[in-house]
C-alpha cells in the first residue's frame, strides 16, 4: 500500500471530521428542494469528505474542479458550516438585493390591472392614427 501511495500524484486526503450536529444540516441543505445549488454542492463536497471519498472522485461525482472541492474542504475545516457561506466580494456593493430582483420580477404577474386600459378602443384599426 505504501508503495502505491508513494507513486501516485497526490497522496489521498484524509477524511473531513464532521460534528453530528453538521453532518444533520448539511443533509437538509442537501434534500431541501428550496435550497440553492451551490450551497447543496458545498454540502455535497463535505458529505462527501466526511466519508472519505478522494478528492478526485468527489470533483469527477459533482462535476467541479479538484480546486474547488479543497477550497470548502479547506474553508469547512478553518470555520465550519459559517466556512460555506459567500465570502464578501471585492468592490461596490450591489445597487439591488436579491429580494429587489425577485420583487421587480414578479411585481408583473402580483399587480396586473383589470379590464382595458384607459382609452383603449373596442378593436384594433390598422393604419390610423
Amino acid at each position: 500500500m505504501s508503495a502505491t501511495i508513494r507513486l501516485m500524484a497526490h497522496p489521498p486526503a484524509p477524511a473531513l471530521i464532521v460534528q453530528d450536529a453538521d453532518r444533520g444540516a448539511l443533509q437538509a441543505a442537501v434534500r431541501a428542494r428550496t435550497s440553492e445549488q451551490r450551497a447543496v454542492t458545498r454540502a455535497r463536497i463535505v458529505l462527501h469528505s466526511a466519508e472519505g471519498t478522494p478528492i478526485e472522485r468527489i470533483a469527477a461525482e459533482l462535476g467541479v474542479a479538484i480546486m474547488t472541492v479543497k477550497l470548502w474542504r479547506r474553508r469547512y475545516t478553518a470555520a465550519g458550516l459559517a466556512g460555506l457561506a459567500d465570502a464578501p466580494r471585492p468592490g461596490h456593493p450591489p445597487t439591488y438585493t436579491r429580494a429587489d430582483r425577485v420583487a421587480s420580477w414578479c411585481s408583473p404577474w402580483v399587480r396586473r390591472p383589470r379590464g382595458r386600459p384607459p382609452g383603449a378602443s373596442a378593436r384594433w384599426r390598422a393604419g390610423r392614427a
